[in-house]
């Protein structure tokens, strides 16, 4: 599950309940990003996605 340290929607203490109702989960925090980490750190964003590809 990828979350970011300054979205404005949401915090990532309000992710951590969200995390533990999926059981297995990971929770990542994609930091210096808001609402669009896919453009605000790209290469953060597609380190998270293509870790998890390749772990699963």
């Amino acid at each position: 599950m990828a979350w970011t340290d300054h979205d404005p929607t949401s915090t990532v203490e309000a992710a951590k309940p969200i995390q533990e109702m999926i059981p297995g989960s990971k929770l990542t925090v994609i930091e210096n990003a808001g609402h669009w980490p896919q453009w605000e750190q790209v290469d953060a964003f597609n380190k998270v996605l293509i870790d998890f590809f390749v772990n699963q």
